[in-house]
Protein backbone atom coordinates (compact mmCIF):
# COMPACT_ATOMS: atom_id res chain seq x y z
CA UNK A 1 0.00 0.00 0.00
CA UNK A 2 2.71 2.15 1.04
CA UNK A 3 4.70 1.44 -2.90
CA UNK A 4 1.48 2.81 -4.30
CA UNK A 5 0.87 5.74 -2.62
CA UNK A 6 4.65 6.83 -2.94
CA UNK A 7 4.35 6.03 -7.24
CA UNK A 8 1.20 7.98 -7.24
CA UNK A 9 2.63 10.98 -5.51
CA UNK A 10 6.34 10.41 -7.32
CA UNK A 11 3.66 10.88 -10.41
CA UNK A 12 2.04 13.93 -9.24
CA UNK A 13 5.42 15.62 -8.60
CA UNK A 14 6.75 14.47 -12.00
CA UNK A 15 3.75 15.90 -13.76
CA UNK A 16 3.96 19.28 -11.90
CA UNK A 17 7.75 19.46 -12.86
CA UNK A 18 6.88 18.84 -16.87
CA UNK A 19 4.03 21.20 -16.49
CA UNK A 20 6.09 24.10 -15.30
CA UNK A 21 9.01 23.25 -17.72
CA UNK A 22 6.52 23.47 -20.37
CA UNK A 23 4.92 26.58 -19.21
CA UNK A 24 8.57 28.18 -19.29
CA UNK A 25 9.03 27.12 -22.38
CA UNK A 26 6.01 28.78 -24.00
CA UNK A 27 6.30 31.75 -22.22
CA UNK A 28 10.35 32.05 -24.05
CA UNK A 29 8.54 31.30 -26.95
CA UNK A 30 5.86 33.95 -26.71
CA UNK A 31 9.18 36.33 -25.81
CA UNK A 32 10.50 35.42 -28.89
CA UNK A 33 7.62 36.25 -31.14
CA UNK A 34 6.31 39.08 -29.42
CA UNK A 35 10.08 40.54 -29.47
CA UNK A 36 9.26 41.14 -33.18
CA UNK A 37 6.10 43.96 -32.38
CA UNK A 38 7.13 46.92 -30.02
CA UNK A 39 5.26 47.46 -27.11
CA UNK A 40 4.71 50.85 -26.41
CA UNK A 41 6.18 53.11 -23.39
CA UNK A 42 3.80 52.06 -20.14
CA UNK A 43 4.68 55.91 -19.02
CA UNK A 44 3.08 57.48 -22.33
CA UNK A 45 -0.01 54.66 -21.48
CA UNK A 46 -1.08 55.75 -18.19
CA UNK A 47 -0.09 59.11 -18.03
CA UNK A 48 -3.18 59.18 -15.37
CA UNK A 49 -1.57 58.42 -12.15
CA UNK A 50 -4.26 60.44 -10.11
CA UNK A 51 -7.14 58.16 -10.94
CA UNK A 52 -6.28 55.81 -8.47
CA UNK A 53 -7.28 58.07 -5.81
CA UNK A 54 -10.28 59.22 -7.92
CA UNK A 55 -11.95 55.72 -8.03
CA UNK A 56 -10.94 54.53 -4.62
CA UNK A 57 -12.45 57.65 -3.33
CA UNK A 58 -15.55 57.27 -5.20
CA UNK A 59 -15.95 53.42 -4.53
CA UNK A 60 -16.02 54.27 -0.91
CA UNK A 61 -18.77 56.97 -1.27
CA UNK A 62 -18.89 60.28 -0.10
CA UNK A 63 -18.86 60.03 2.88
CA UNK A 64 -15.82 57.34 2.67
CA UNK A 65 -13.22 59.84 1.65
CA UNK A 66 -14.49 62.93 3.28
CA UNK A 67 -11.62 63.21 5.44
CA UNK A 68 -7.87 64.84 5.08
CA UNK A 69 -6.63 61.70 6.48
CA UNK A 70 -8.90 59.42 4.60
CA UNK A 71 -7.96 61.30 1.27
CA UNK A 72 -4.22 60.98 2.80
CA UNK A 73 -4.93 56.83 3.30
CA UNK A 74 -5.82 56.76 -0.15
CA UNK A 75 -3.29 58.10 -1.74
CA UNK A 76 -0.39 56.19 0.23
CA UNK A 77 -2.61 53.67 -0.57
CA UNK A 78 -2.38 54.21 -4.42
CA UNK A 79 1.03 54.51 -4.63
CA UNK A 80 2.79 52.52 -7.63
CA UNK A 81 -0.35 52.52 -9.42
CA UNK A 82 0.01 54.06 -12.97
CA UNK A 83 -3.78 54.62 -13.42
CA UNK A 84 -7.30 53.81 -12.11
CA UNK A 85 -7.87 50.97 -14.28
CA UNK A 86 -6.96 47.88 -12.51
CA UNK A 87 -8.78 49.40 -9.33
CA UNK A 88 -11.56 50.13 -10.95
CA UNK A 89 -12.14 46.79 -12.55
CA UNK A 90 -12.14 44.90 -9.31
CA UNK A 91 -15.72 46.29 -8.83
CA UNK A 92 -16.82 43.61 -11.82
CA UNK A 93 -15.17 41.14 -9.75
CA UNK A 94 -16.16 41.76 -6.18
CA UNK A 95 -19.82 42.72 -4.27
CA UNK A 96 -20.06 45.89 -2.29
CA UNK A 97 -20.31 44.10 0.17
CA UNK A 98 -16.06 42.92 0.08
CA UNK A 99 -14.93 46.53 -1.38
CA UNK A 100 -17.01 49.48 0.95
CA UNK A 101 -15.12 50.31 3.83
CA UNK A 102 -11.47 52.34 3.44
CA UNK A 103 -9.04 49.46 4.61
CA UNK A 104 -10.69 46.90 2.15
CA UNK A 105 -10.54 49.20 -0.88
CA UNK A 106 -6.42 50.17 0.49
CA UNK A 107 -6.04 46.68 0.48
CA UNK A 108 -7.22 46.28 -3.18
CA UNK A 109 -5.35 49.65 -4.29
CA UNK A 110 -1.93 48.26 -2.78
CA UNK A 111 -2.24 45.12 -4.83
CA UNK A 112 -3.10 47.18 -7.95
CA UNK A 113 0.39 48.47 -7.52
CA UNK A 114 2.69 47.56 -10.44
CA UNK A 115 0.25 46.30 -12.14
CA UNK A 116 -0.64 48.08 -15.94
CA UNK A 117 -4.08 48.71 -16.82
CA UNK A 118 -6.27 45.48 -16.13
CA UNK A 119 -5.75 43.44 -19.42
CA UNK A 120 -3.67 40.73 -17.30
CA UNK A 121 -6.71 40.24 -14.80
CA UNK A 122 -9.46 40.23 -17.15
CA UNK A 123 -7.25 37.40 -19.27
CA UNK A 124 -6.59 35.77 -15.93
CA UNK A 125 -10.86 35.75 -14.53
CA UNK A 126 -11.94 35.04 -18.39
CA UNK A 127 -10.06 31.49 -17.87
CA UNK A 128 -11.01 30.70 -14.02
CA UNK A 129 -14.85 30.30 -13.25
CA UNK A 130 -16.35 32.95 -10.93
CA UNK A 131 -16.09 30.97 -7.73
CA UNK A 132 -11.87 31.01 -8.41
CA UNK A 133 -11.89 35.16 -7.45
CA UNK A 134 -14.96 36.54 -5.62
CA UNK A 135 -13.30 36.41 -2.66
CA UNK A 136 -11.13 39.49 -1.83
CA UNK A 137 -8.26 37.28 -1.05
CA UNK A 138 -8.63 35.31 -4.10
CA UNK A 139 -8.92 38.12 -6.31
CA UNK A 140 -5.56 40.21 -4.49
CA UNK A 141 -3.36 37.20 -5.74
CA UNK A 142 -4.37 37.11 -8.98
CA UNK A 143 -3.86 41.08 -9.16
CA UNK A 144 -0.53 40.44 -7.41
CA UNK A 145 0.99 37.75 -10.25
CA UNK A 146 -0.19 40.53 -13.15
CA UNK A 147 2.85 43.01 -11.60
CA UNK A 148 4.87 43.95 -14.15
CA UNK A 149 2.58 42.79 -17.25
CA UNK A 150 1.91 45.00 -19.46
CA UNK A 151 -1.53 43.12 -21.10
CA UNK A 152 -2.69 39.89 -21.01
CA UNK A 153 -1.32 38.38 -24.01
CA UNK A 154 1.53 35.92 -22.56
CA UNK A 155 -1.25 34.90 -20.47
CA UNK A 156 -3.79 34.04 -23.03
CA UNK A 157 -1.06 32.67 -25.82
CA UNK A 158 0.67 30.36 -22.64
CA UNK A 159 -2.73 29.37 -21.66
CA UNK A 160 -4.13 28.40 -25.39
CA UNK A 161 -0.87 26.07 -26.39
CA UNK A 162 -1.40 24.28 -23.09
CA UNK A 163 -4.91 23.67 -23.24
CA UNK A 164 -7.94 24.35 -21.75
CA UNK A 165 -7.30 21.81 -18.47
CA UNK A 166 -3.76 22.99 -18.01
CA UNK A 167 -4.75 26.29 -17.19
CA UNK A 168 -8.19 26.40 -15.46
CA UNK A 169 -6.92 26.66 -11.85
CA UNK A 170 -6.30 29.49 -9.95
CA UNK A 171 -2.91 28.52 -9.14
CA UNK A 172 -1.79 27.59 -12.37
CA UNK A 173 -2.88 30.81 -14.28
CA UNK A 174 -1.03 32.84 -11.58
CA UNK A 175 1.87 30.56 -12.44
CA UNK A 176 2.23 31.63 -16.14
CA UNK A 177 1.26 35.00 -15.58
CA UNK A 178 4.33 35.18 -12.64
CA UNK A 179 6.16 33.37 -15.09
CA UNK A 180 5.43 35.90 -18.00
CA UNK A 181 6.43 38.65 -15.97
CA UNK A 182 9.66 37.30 -15.13
CA UNK A 183 9.08 36.32 -11.26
Amino acid sequence: MKSIALILSLGFSLCTFANQAEVKDLVADYLLISSAEKHPNPDHCYPRKGQCLKVGCEMLGSFGCDSRSEISQMSLACRGNLSGDCLASTKRYLSSIHRNDIEEVEELAKACSGVYGNGCLQVSTSLLSSMEYNDRGELIEIIQSCRGLMDGDCTRYVCNQLGRFKCDDREEVMAVNRECAGK
